[in-house]
């Protein structure tokens, strides 16, 4: 550290801002809340596969012990197991569930019946808390229609659902043919997600949902750039938004639509000047800019009004 900073007279925490006067976005927040319940659900799921091996390994090892004092012609694995309510000796108690030893760790095993049992279930309740609890919240927070806030790995995860509900956890040709980040099944398949396939599922389900964070943020800079740039040359102009973009149905490469409305006399220097400093905003970030400048009184004038271009930008603008 140089000698010459002088910390004398320094303030503590001049620069600190209370976490209550940052202005987080709602949906960053909607987001967030997501993820954490897919880390829940991963969590049920993480608890459920090791007590499942828990099991295994105590019946595995009864047995190992119990093998030393029978006789060598009994097969213990044939041998009942049984879950009950109450003493075993007492004619009153319950029994709830019975199978063999063996058919208790076979699906007990790692990557056993169990597992990917609870893998199903796993991808059900992610899927219906996504769709009943946090797209429409999410959607809401970005002004824009639920049908219209897409995650692919999201959709693929409604169609696994599907035919683990409807069609006894068998892969359709429908499914297959409109997975779009899933595809390790084949028509007719059994959905069987083994332990570590759930793990790469949930990390690849996070940067899904966070891409959606950047995306629109990533949007958000944009706009707020080309308004700024726009206002600091006319400042009485109004900027506005249209097409695809406003609209949120654009392709990754779709173009940027807008409308810039003057006072006055719209000539070409004044139209010339905004768009070259869009230009040098598409250079900068690699996306496709158009611009429409018109006079305000022209624009709203009765002639433009019955304009089809007009009715579209009054009914899908957006102004910035």
């Amino acid at each position: 550290m140089k000698k010459d900073y002088d910390f004398s007279k320094a303030q503590q925490g001049k620069f600190y801002i209370p976490i209550e006067e940052l202005e987080i976005p709602t949906y960053s927040k909607h987001i967030t809340d997501f993820i954490s319940k897919i880390d829940e659900l991963y969590g049920y799921f993480l608890d459920s596969i090791i007590g499942f091996f828990n099991n295994y390994k105590q019946i595995d090892d009864i047995q190992k012990q119990t093998i030393k004092n029978i006789r060598s012609d009994v097969v213990l694995d044939d041998l009942t197991f049984s879950y009950g309510k109450g003493d075993p000796n007492d004619p009153n108690s319950i029994e709830l569930h019975r199978t063999s030893q063996g058919k208790l760790k076979k699906r007990n095993e790692k990557n056993g019946d169990n597992c990917i049992l609870a893998a199903r279930f796993f991808i059900i309740l992610t899927y219906i808390f996504w769709e009943e609890e946090y797209r429409e919240k999410i959607a809401n927070a970005l002004k824009i229609n639920k049908n219209n806030l897409i995650v692919p790995i999201i959709g693929d995860l409604r169609m696994l659902r599907n035919d683990i509900i409807h069609h006894q956890s068998i892969i359709t040709k429908e499914t297959i043919s409109k997975l779009k980040v899933i595809n390790k099944f084949k028509e007719g398949e059994e959905i069987r997600l083994l332990e570590k396939e759930v793990e790469n599922l949930v990390a690849e389900l996070k940067k899904a949902v966070y891409t959606i964070n950047e995306q629109y943020n990533k949007k958000n800079q944009l706009l707020n750039q080309i308004k700024k740039t726009v206002l600091d040359i006319e400042p009485k102009a109004e900027v506005i938004i249209y097409g695809s973009r406003s609209r949120d149905d654009a392709a990754s490469d779709s173009d940027w639509d807008f409308l810039v409305l003057l006072d006055d006399i719209v000539n070409d220097e004044r139209i010339d000047n905004i768009r070259h400093r869009l230009y040098e905003i598409e250079w900068e970030t690699g996306e496709i800019i158009s611009c429409i400048v018109i006079n305000k009184e022209q624009w709203n004038s009765s002639l433009y009004k019955v304009m089809p271009f007009h009715k579209n930008v009054e009914y899908e603008g957006v102004i910035l």
